[in-house]
């Protein structure tokens, strides 16, 4: 397995991904990884993690780093595809952006989950708790869970062998 930075060309395999798993997850316009990718003259800062096993894609995730205070990250997006899933790349994946943020000054990591969605037991298995619902409806998102993970100074890989997955990641 490796975690990589995806590059443009890996954009057909994300769009696949982002619509077989629509009902799930929030929805990032093209532009977003367009100016990450540094192809559209807004750039904006922030990693985009592709999971690889036996050189197959097998899952992405969108994060940003801490900008203002708290210093708090934001993982946009995460989805492993089905067939691949119980495998723990999405854990990897997690594990991977949440220390990026943490090697780019951050306080932990943020994340916004509908309540209803199976997610939430993945997110809360892996340490992030409960900061905050807000309601449907309000003009700051649709997703009314947000949960966060917090600096731990004691991190250990998700897994046996996990730095080596994190080794494959250059942080710039």
């Amino acid at each position: 397995m490796v975690i990589r930075d995806a590059l443009p060309n890996d954009w057909p395999y994300i769009q696949w991904l982002t619509r077989q798993e629509s009902y799930a997850l929030g929805w990032l316009p093209r532009q977003w990884f367009d100016r990450v990718w540094g192809l559209h003259p807004k750039a904006f800062r922030a990693w985009i993690l592709l999971c690889e096993v036996n050189r197959d894609a097998v899952g992405y995730c969108a994060v940003s780093p801490a900008f203002k205070p708290p210093y708090y990250g934001r993982i946009y997006q995460m989805a492993v595809q089905a067939d691949a899933r119980r495998h723990e790349y999405g854990t990897f994946l997690t594990d991977v952006a949440h220390r990026l943020v943490i090697q780019n000054g951050g306080n932990g990591t943020t994340l916004r989950c509908a309540s209803e969605l199976p997610a939430n037991q993945f997110w809360d298995a892996l340490g992030f708790h409960l900061i905050d619902v807000i309601p449907v409806g309000a003009s700051v998102g649709d997703s009314p869970r947000v949960v966060r993970r917090q600096l731990d100074k004691r991190m250990k890989p998700a897994l046996h062998g996990g730095m080596q997955s994190l080794l494959h990641h250059s942080v710039a």
